[in-house]
C-alpha cells in the first residue's frame, strides 16, 4: 500500500504533546519526514523517540517560541537547507493563557495568547509560503493547516 506522504515533509508546531504529537505519529506512519517544533525540548525529544520506535523517518527538532519573528525566520531557512520541501505545515501550537473572564484578563496574558496563537502561525506562513507555492507536487503544491 502506498504511503500518501512518502518523500514529503511535514512541519508541525506544538509537536511535543497532545494533538501535535499524534499528528506527527500519523504523518510518520504515512511516510513523511518531520520537522517538529515546540517550546519544550524534552517533550519534543519524547515525541521523536516514540516515533522512531516504530517508523523509519528523518526527524528534525526545532525548539523555538513561534511568536519570535527572528527565530521563525531562522527555522524556516534551516528547514529548507535540510529538506527540499515542506508539503504540510500544521499550525498546532497554542496556549490558553489562563482562564479569565475577558474583561478581567491581564493585558500581559492577552498579549501572550495573541502572540502564540495568531502571530506565530502568521509568521510561519509568511516565512514558508513562497517556497511551498513553488513546489511541484501534483495536484497541489502543499497544505497549510
Amino acid at each position: 500500500m502506498d504511503k500518501i506522504l512518502e518523500g514529503k515533509v511535514g512541519l508541525i508546531t506544538g509537536a511535543g504533546s497532545g494533538f501535535g504529537r499524534e499528528i506527527a505519529i500519523t504523518f510518520a506512519r504515512e511516510g513523511a519526514n518531520l520537522v517538529l517544533n515546540d517550546i519544550d525540548l524534552e517533550s519534543l525529544e519524547e515525541t521523536r523517540d516514540i516515533i522512531l520506535k516504530s517508523h523509519d523517518c528523518e526527524i528534525f527538532l526545532y525548539q523555538i517560541d513561534i511568536s519570535d519573528a527572528d527565530k521563525v525566520k531562522e527555522m524556516s531557512k534551516e528547514v529548507f537547507k535540510k529538506f527540499d520541501n515542506v508539503f504540510v505545515l500544521v499550525n498546532n501550537a497554542g496556549i490558553n493563557g489562563g482562564l479569565y473572564k475577558s474583561l478581567v484578563c491581564p493585558i500581559e496574558n492577552y498579549d501572550r495568547v495573541m502572540d502564540v496563537n495568531l502571530k506565530g502561525p502568521w509568521l510561519l506562513v509568511k516565512n514558508l509560503f513562497r517556497k511551498m507555492r513553488l513546489q511541484k507536487f501534483a495536484p497541489v503544491t502543499g497544505k497549510i493547516i
